[in-house]
């Protein structure tokens, strides 16, 4: 890459939890300019890497090529090398140039409180990471390797402002230790902090031989921890990043038995995950690699706890599930309007037992309804003389029994006839015909009649025979409702 077509703008702080790297680690991302793209550079010192010509090493050239030809939505665009980078901090490095997303780096994101990340959000990031691994494992144009080889969510994952994920840095190992130094190539990776969170991501195997890295098996072991940070926002295997002793201890090759500790998933808990995540977690974390499951394999079990999400970016998921969401609420608002309409109807009902109808109605409309004349009608008085001889003698639990038999018997025999119950008042019973509803004289003739059947019917309730009394008024009357709480249509 020619030096005068980048901006450096200095170095990418990078932290994981709360732990932030030094600047006097050798590891180093410049946050650069290149064709007014927003990209990152892997910084690495001169010391350690070789400062031949690399036209001349036609392994790195070839697979820089690929590198360069990998296209793909969330796969990082390799632009190439950057020698003497026009920056005082970069001068002496080798910079390995991706582009990157304009908001931050995956690990930032998690660490990053602003952040609410729900499962939506956080599945719609998953599935970019998975698809950007399964074209990376099935792609032609790196059949040599077909892996990823140092994947992570610090380093390799940035999101862009839409929060689409890219992955970058895919081979990098592979290119770097062909540009290593003969001298170099059998040595030790630094003891540093940067190289220390980098072995977080790492598989197992990886500490035994370096080589093995370079696998399959190896990114899905990556991408388990990396879906472990989606999921429970914790830094990998929840190590204590600020204890330098405890990392250096966990992550060397000669303490053995802290190690296969380390990474036995049986002894970390994923709370508040996704069961169906959790199993893929675990999958990835076997200690075989053999055991561990394909990208493949992956998908299929993902698509049970996201079905159908592998082929939508996040604008898409979104309003997908905002249909859905309004699709869930129309029905909601459709039930519980059913139901308001339900219980209005039983309401009105009720009014409508206790009130005459357009007086129940103006008052639900908050229509005053005023007092009204009527100049002939006809109202029955009724009573049971005997009711007074038996509440001395029967228990008020017993007379109330008995008195809601007979007015049970008479709101019975109210039908069929043009009259309207006024009211009960101890054992009277008041029915009056022409008001509300203005029909002649013929309120006398109901009137009548109604008295007859009610003398005709036989009352016998809990072993008493009743009879009754009744008188009748016909005449003008004035019709108003009173109170407030519990209002009355009175006369």
């Amino acid at each position: 890459m020619p030096s005068d077509e980048v901006m450096v703008q200095g170095s990418q702080k990078m932290t994981v939890g709360t732990f932030t790297l030094p600047n006097t680690s050798p590891l180093k991302i410049a946050a650069l300019i290149y064709k007014k793209r927003a990209c990152h550079g892997f910084a690495l010192p001169a010391s350690f890497w070789t400062s031949r010509d690399v036209k001349k090493n036609k392994a790195a050239i070839w697979i820089m090529k690929r590198m360069m030809s990998l296209d793909h939505a969330n796969i990082s665009k390799f632009y190439g090398l950057l020698w003497h980078a026009p920056h005082p901090e970069y001068y002496d490095h080798l910079l390995l140039v991706w582009g990157c997303g304009e908001r931050s780096s995956l690990r930032e994101v998690i660490d990053n409180d602003d952040y609410a990340l729900n499962w939506d959000l956080r599945f719609s990031i998953i599935w970019d990471l998975i698809k950007a691994l399964k074209y990376i494992h099935r792609s032609s144009t790196i059949t040599a390797l077909r892996c990823h080889g140092i994947l992570n969510s610090y380093l390799c994952c940035t999101l862009d402002k839409n929060f689409t994920l890219t992955v970058s840095q895919a081979n990098a190992l592979v290119l770097a230790g062909l540009l290593m130094d003969v001298a170099d190539r059998d040595g030790n990776i630094p003891d540093d902090p940067g190289w220390m969170l980098v072995r977080l991501w790492a598989a197992p195997e990886a500490f035994v031989d370096p080589k093995t890295a370079l696998s399959p098996a190896a990114d899905v072991y990556s991408l388990g921890v990396i879906l472990y940070e989606m999921a429970t926002r914790n830094v990998p295997y929840n190590v204590n990043l600020a204890d330098e002793e405890q990392l250096k201890g966990d992550h060397q090759v000669s303490n053995r038995s802290n190690l296969l500790k380390m990474f036995d998933p049986t002894t970390i808990d994923i709370p508040n995950c996704p069961p169906e995540l959790a199993t893929i977690i675990r999958a990835c974390w076997a200690r075989k690699p053999s055991d561990r499951p394909t990208i493949s394999k992956i998908v299929s079990t993902l698509n049970k706890a996201y079905p159908q999400r592998e082929g939508l970016t996040l604008e898409k998921s979104l309003m997908e599930r905002l249909m859905h969401y309004s699709q869930e609420l129309e029905a909601l608002v459709n039930e519980r309007t059913t139901a308001l309409l339900e219980e209005a109807k039983r309401v009105d009902a009720l009014l409508l037992e206790m009130l005459p109808g357009m007086v129940a109605r103006n008052l639900r409309r908050s229509i005053p309804v005023d007092p009204e004349h009527y100049r002939s009608v006809t109202i029955l008085f009724t009573d049971i003389p005997v009711l007074e001889d038996l509440a001395k003698t029967v228990s008020p639990f017993k007379l109330i029994a008995i008195l809601n038999d007979v007015y049970t018997a008479f709101d019975l025999a109210l039908r069929g006839y043009t009259v309207y119950k006024v009211e009960t008042v101890g054992h009277t019973y008041v029915v009056a015909s022409g008001v509300p509803a203005i029909i002649g004289n013929r309120h006398v003739i109901e009137i009548a009649l109604l008295a007859l059947r009610l003398m005709e019917a036989p009352i016998k309730s809990h072993g008493h025979h009743l009879t009754v009394r009744m008188g009748v008024y016909s005449g003008p009357v004035v019709a108003a409702v009173i109170g407030l709480k519990l209002p009355r249509y009175c006369l």
